[in-house]
């Protein structure tokens, strides 16, 4: 026989290597100790699997269910033998006989040379044979699971510092996985170093938001990478004292006092409740190696045109070998661990109220439609629960972001109270670490409104409110009615292409909700009445005389601002104080522990209870996407006249069924920029000139506030959020002791917004993050933000980050068009031509370009946002919002904004570029009242654009004397793709309903042929003021809505 090929050769020894390698990691997990845990901790005795079915009332298990012990359980350490079996390998004694005649045979082994030679040759052979078929698992093992790529675990550079992780001394600190603890901070959201799950492009992408640390990537490995623990925007150590805080103005005997109280605060929670101590030893066990994980970016690829890459819905054999969703031995100790986490939390909220474990104040009214929404904090119907339990174990599976927003008035906007004070993002402080620890990322928004209601931002669907997994409606002081409510509810349901969220309701909203779950089967739920007050046991409050504690600022040793106010506004006999927003925060906090519980202990019972499912988890168990769909679908279908929001809409009911969009400049809003009208806006040809925020103020700081020392947790009382992120002592420092009072003291100050010398960096939206060799961020609609250079030490100025926009070409991005001429005649012409009048409600269509070779409609100068407020307001923990020098309340912290986009008659066209439009429809909130000469951008212009265009019929404009308000040549115009249509004042205001206090929505294009099409069209929308008034005919924008 031929003796081997090279090639053969080669693979053989590669295989050889395999095998060993194989064998090896076999012996390694043979000898592997079990599930290594030093935990001390509530609900340590918890059963492995037990039944449980969703009763009429559902309060938390009682203690000892979990534990032996109501109150204190005993410090233990479970003890792991390791009992190997050494035995010798049986050895086989070869030796020739000694009386042997055949001396020129050689024994090998027992065999003789010829003999050893062919078994040589045919152990080749078989070699070969295992090698090629090997080779061929391998390629369809690498084609069945092509969608999957990357690791489990990702760099985290504060270990190397003493930075904050659980990461074993295996890990050499650098790693951390899917449900190890984050980046640990006290301040509010996390720093997450962690693979990217499913809904990783709708993360926030601004303020404070916490970023992924495979979004920083450094050109040269020798080099650091940036020490972001330098600057304030991330101050993540929990073991370090909020109250030791270097910013605030304190001696150094105060500063160690606070931290040393600090320490044995947290010490006293970790014996009392326990702590988080997972582990995946996945690294440690396989000599290093990464855990595979699925590329949810790819794994779409095989799924067909039907596979929505956003909700991760794929079948057991997509997820690699190993992947944590597949290990049964991982995912057993992690139910196990996070059910005593839910636990933890659980008793910390009863202790804090005085309630005994099983106590039925705390418990959740699950409902079958007929029992009242009584008891317990919280109420939420049996098919519902069961959906959210199926929401929470997708997010789950998947590592997804989940998205908790609240809509209503300036009570549930928390005003009186500073903002983060507020009920919804009291919930995030709290539950933020329970969902980081269960493999997920919280994001909680207050987006409620002060003297409004829900329906100006509700129109806009997710361009204002996001894609959403929760929506809480708190309204009930401003919209009454229930009109309102239906179109708050319908679009939320609606809009969007991922989710369709659990409505709940805040108060006075359950009559609409029963509606929507009879005719369309919606999820929904509520608290209750029950007001909840914490029990002190060693101070005593006045909760009536003591109803707010809201500061407009606490000493700082690094600045001191203007002159602030003693007394915070909004304290209105209406609004509550903050524990009355603690109170609402517990009730939502409970009703997620109680479905995080479902969720965990259905999972455990299905997988590892002889159901013979095993994991990964069946799909039946959390793919959302056939269960949402008929929601969205039979509300599409539905009788829109018949609807609250179709008598609201009387004039439009169809957008009753129509999932809207829009853009606003309105604050908060989900990612600021790209929900702003600014952001549809076209670019003057010219200049380049683009609608921005005209008197922008400079902000006094940048990073996170300090806490409120006025508004901590009494000494000795309970702090529910520290027992949330309550994590193992630090090895080799003390349990968080002398090494803690050492960086307390050790911190070096730096400027707030500035970069480290010699350095480029690239602004991500995202103030504070820079890197040498960037990846772009994603935007929501997974397509990669523009990003410039920054030089070293330049100050950033979010707005002008915001606004950045890649270079145009030389060219431009059209060539230079003249105005169509502005004279009555002409445009009532056109009108006649067109036989289309928007004053008169036409329908006609609008499908083809009205050029004349050249569009007549050319993007103005005169446009710009007054009034917007300074920074990143998006209604979460992480909003840096109206910090401008000149507040003199700097730490109100809330969003509530009323910018406003203002032109006037000197402003030419505002251009909006409208994506993929199918139902012809256009309408805005707008304001006609501003006074004359308000339009700053056109302050001292005498032309339209300044002179810098001309007008259609080639004259300059001349201003006559001002006429009064409104003449009769004040003209408002728009064109759709290039077709002008024009109104006067009594066409224009019979066009405008207003639907509710202050809201005045314009209809401005009603297309119903287009409708019927179903076609995607990119659409041009451009609006302007013309005729004779210059800057004393002023039009303001606000909102616009489009489908």
């Amino acid at each position: 026989m031929d003796p081997p090929e090279e090639e053969d050769v080669e693979l053989a020894s590669l295989m050889a290597e395999t095998i060993n390698d194989n064998n090896n990691y076999a012996q390694s997990d043979d000898d592997e100790e079990d599930y290594d845990r030093t935990s001390v901790r509530r609900g340590s005795d918890a059963p492995s699997s037990s039944s449980s079915s969703v009763s009429s009332f559902a309060p938390p298990p009682r203690r000892s269910q979990y534990s032996s012990s109501p109150r204190h359980n005993t410090l233990r350490q479970k003890q792991h033998q390791q009992s190997r079996s050494s035995s010798s390998a049986p050895t086989t004694t070869s030796s020739s006989p000694s009386s042997s005649n055949n001396k020129n045979d050689h024994a090998i082994f027992g065999f003789s040379s010829r003999n050893a030679i062919l078994l040589l040759i045919l152990a080749g052979f078989v070699l070969v044979l295992v090698l090629v078929a090997s080779k061929l698992d391998s390629k369809n093992e690498t084609d069945a699971a092509s969608t999957t790529k990357g690791v489990a675990h990702h760099f985290d550079p504060t270990t190397k510092e003493g930075g904050s992780s659980t990461t074993s001394k295996e890990d050499n600190g650098e790693y951390i996985g899917f449900h190890d603890a984050s980046s640990e901070n006290i301040y509010g959201a996390n720093r997450y170093y962690k693979h990217k799950g499913v809904g990783y492009p709708l993360a926030p992408r601004g303020g404070l938001h916490p970023i992924y640390m495979m979004d920083l990537e450094v050109e040269d490995d020798s080099e650091k990478l940036p020490d972001l623990d330098d600057h304030e925007y991330y101050h993540e150590d929990y073991e370090l004292s909020p109250y030791a805080d270097k910013r605030l103005k304190l001696t150094d005997a105060e500063r160690t006092s606070e931290q040393t109280e600090w320490n044995q605060k947290l010490s006293e929670i970790r014996t009392e409740y326990g702590y988080w101590n997972f582990r995946d030893d996945f690294r440690q066990n396989h000599k290093g190696k990464d855990r595979p994980v699925v590329n949810w970016s790819t794994v779409g690829d095989k799924k067909g045109k039907e596979y929505n890459p956003l909700l991760g819905e794929i079948d057991p054999s997509d997820f690699p070998k190993d992947a944590w969703q597949t290990d049964d031995t991982y995912i057993a100790n992690f139910l196990r661990e996070g059910r005593s986490l839910i636990q933890r939390v659980q008793d910390g909220i009863y202790e804090e109220h005085g309630w005994e474990r099983g106590d039925a104040q705390g418990g959740i009214n699950i409902m079958d439609g007929s029992s009242p929404t009584t008891g317990g904090v919280a109420w939420m119907y049996e098919g519902s629960m069961k959906a959210l339990v199926k929401k929470l174990l997708c997010a789950m599976m998947t590592n997804d972001h989940f998205f908790v927003t609240l809509g209503g008035h300036s009570a549930a906007a928390g005003h009186g109270n500073n903002f983060f004070q507020s009920y919804i993002l009291e919930f995030q402080r709290v539950m933020e670490p329970v969902f980081d620890r269960l493999g997920m990322v919280l994001v909680s928004s207050n987006l409620a409104q002060g003297g409004m209601g829900t329906l100006q931002s509700a129109m806009a669907g997710v361009g204002i409110y996001n894609e959403n997994d929760f929506m809480l409606w708190d309204s009930s002081m401003t919209e009454k009615d229930g009109r309102a409510q239906d179109v708050f509810m319908r679009q939320a349901l609606l809009g969007g292409k991922r989710r369709v969220p659990i409505l709940f309701d805040m108060g006075g909203g359950k009559g609409i909700m029963d509606k929507l779950v009879k005719e369309v089967g919606a999820n929904v739920g509520g608290v209750t009445g029950v007001g909840l007050l914490p029990k002190f046991k060693n101070v005593t409050v006045n909760f009536a005389e003591k109803k707010y504690n809201a500061a407009c600022w606490t000493d700082r040793s690094d600045m001191t601002p203007d002159v602030q106010y003693d007394k915070f506004g909004g304290q209105a006999s209406w609004h509550p104080g903050n524990y009355g927003h603690q109170s609402g925060a517990r009730k939502i906090t409970l009703l997620f522990l109680h479905a995080l519980d479902e969720a965990l202990l259905l999972w455990q019972n299905t997988t590892t209870s002889g159901s013979g499912e095993g994991n990964p988890l069946n799909g039946k168990h959390w793919h959302l996407h056939a269960d949402e769909d008929k929601i969205r679908s039979s509300l599409q279908s539905a009788n829109a006249t018949e609807t609250e929001c179709g008598k609201i809409f009387d004039f439009l009911p169809r957008v009753c069924t129509t999932p809207m969009r829009g853009a606003g400049e309105w604050t908060p809003r989900r990612d600021p920029y790209h929900s702003s009208i600014r952001s549809l806006a076209k670019a003057a040809p010219m200049s380049g000139y683009v609608p921005g925020i005209f008197d922008l103020k400079e902000q006094l700081y940048v990073g996170r506030d300090v806490h409120i020392p006025g508004q901590r947790i009494p000494r000795g009382e309970v702090d529910v959020a520290v027992i949330a992120r309550s994590l193992p002592p630090r090895s080799g420092g003390g349990g968080g002791g002398d090494h803690c009072l050492q960086r307390v003291h050790n911190i070096v100050d730096k400027p707030n917004n500035m970069y480290p010398s010699q350095t480029t960096v690239h602004i991500h939206i995202m103030v504070g993050i820079w890197t040498e060799n960037p990846k772009s961020f994603l935007a929501r609609d997974g397509q990669s933000l523009y990003t410039r250079p920054v030089t070293a030490m330049e100050p950033v100025d979010v707005a002008v980050i915001a606004r950045s926009l890649p270079p145009r070409s030389s060219s431009g991005r059209r060539r230079r068009r003249s105005l169509v001429a502005a004279t009555t005649n002409a445009r009532h012409q056109r009108q006649t031509e067109q036989n289309a009048s928007i004053a008169n409600n036409s329908t006609h269509s609008y499908h083809s370009r009205h050029l004349d070779g050249e569009s007549k409609i050319i993007p103005g100068e005169g446009w710009a946002v007054t009034v917007h407020p300074a920074g990143y307001c998006d209604g979460t923990r992480n909003s840096v919002c109206y910090r401008e020098k000149t507040s003199h309340c700097q730490l109100s912290q809330h969003n509530d904004g009323r910018g406003v986009m203002k032109g006037d008659g000197l402003s030419g066209w505002l251009v909006l570029d409208l994506k993929d439009v199918t139902e012809g429809i256009f309408m805005a909130r707008m304001e006609d009242y501003h006074q004359h000469k308000s339009n700053l951008r056109t302050e001292g212009w005498e032309t339209v654009n300044n002179a810098t265009k001309e007008d259609g019929d080639g004259r300059r404009r001349k201003l006559k004397a001002p006429p009064p308000p409104h003449p009769p040549t004040w003209v408002f115009e728009i064109a759709i793709n290039g077709v002008i249509q024009s109104m006067n004042t009594t066409d224009f205001q019979s066009r405008c309903h207003y639907m509710s206090y202050n809201n005045a929505i314009c209809l401005l294009w009603n297309d119903e042929e287009r409708a019927l099409k179903k076609e995607k069209e990119d659409v041009e929308f451009a609006m302007r003021l013309v005729g004779e008034g210059g800057r004393i005919a002023v039009i303001a924008l606000t909102h616009i809505y489009y489908a």
